[in-house]
């Protein structure tokens, strides 16, 4: 959530042998939106799903998470994921995180016209969130900043700290890449050639330059954010640990 996925994905759908679309949640507990798909036990089927997107050698979507019930849809997840099936992990500084979240979950077009094609669904969902941006932006800052309660925080945080744990041990069991959200400009050539994507690389250098999304202007919005912020270090300390011992398990199954 707040990770970049969004700037990412649409990015990726703009590779000539890429096409993504849709957001996959577990069982989300409210209304789906168009742009939603649920997967709804361990039978989920991944393969069918991407049968439902255009016809092209490389096929994907996003996972996104909710709050709640974390360690029943990682592991509902976990049951239904193919091994076979490639995983881009993204990760983002903690303290962003969550200063994206209380900022409003909305998205800035580039260029629209660049997904209609062949990201439908999610071109129809960024069209009504690029609307929502510019009625957020009419809005002085000093009426959007928030105060977060540590211990609210904390709760959001353990949270993530979960989500990033269970993802990182798909690293042992799957095709898998690990990039954060400072890193997604400079490392998107690897990410394409990781899931094999044969696009030119002087196209590739035009979708980082050009994306379809824009990234959103940094703004604080967390009005108690020394405080915050050293609470976020921390998680974001106890998270790297959990990739260094990830990969070493990974090292360890490969001898």
């Amino acid at each position: 959530m707040r990770s970049g996925s969004t700037w990412l994905l649409t990015m990726l759908s703009q590779l000539c042998d890429v096409v993504t679309d849709y957001e996959l949640k577990w069982k989300p507990p409210y209304e789906l939106a168009e742009v939603h798909v649920a997967i709804d036990d361990p039978n989920f089927s991944f393969n069918n799903f991407f049968d439902k997107l255009e016809d092209f050698p490389i096929k994907g979507s996003k996972l996104t998470f909710d709050f709640d019930n974390i360690k029943n849809w990682t592991q509902g997840i976990s049951a239904c994921l193919p091994s076979t099936m490639a995983i881009i992990h993204l990760t983002r500084s903690y303290y962003q995180v969550l200063n994206s979240l209380y900022k409003g979950i909305y998205h800035h077009y580039n260029h629209p016209n660049t997904l209609s094609l062949k990201s439908p669904i999610i071109h129809k969902a960024l069209m009504r969130s690029n609307n929502d941006f510019f009625f957020t932006r009419v809005k002085p800052i000093e009426e959007r900043k928030r105060f977060i309660p540590i211990d609210d925080a904390r709760k959001q945080l353990d949270v993530f700290l979960s989500v990033d744990e269970w993802a990182s041990s798909l690293s042992v069991r799957n095709p898998y890449f690990r990039i954060d959200y400072s890193q997604i400009n400079d490392r998107f050539f690897k990410v394409a050639r990781f899931l094999g994507s044969t696009e030119q690389k002087d196209r590739i250098l035009e979708i980082v330059n050009s994306p379809p999304t824009e990234k959103l202007p940094q703004e604080k919005i967390i009005i108690n954010h020394l405080e915050i912020s050293q609470l976020a270090k921390r998680y974001d300390h106890r998270k790297g640990f959990l990739f260094w011992e990830s990969r070493l398990k990974k090292l360890l199954r490969m001898k």
